[in-house]
């Protein structure tokens, strides 16, 4: 994580993955909820805003 950490400053990396400890090193989700069917919805969190809602 440290070396994409560096190559950040520079580069936009899009990483698909359910993987826990990978979204944990993001600064930005992005995903897609489909809370009602054939309806989809984009929903996205910016992790330093999230962590002032974390219990």
């Amino acid at each position: 994580m440290a070396l994409l950490r560096e190559f950040s400053k520079q580069t936009l990396f899009i990483v698909v993955t359910h993987n826990k400890r990978t979204m944990a090193e993001a600064d930005m989700l992005y995903g897609v909820t489909q809370e009602i069917k054939g309806i989809s919805r984009i929903a996205s969190v910016q992790l330093a805003d999230a962590t002032k809602f974390a219990i």
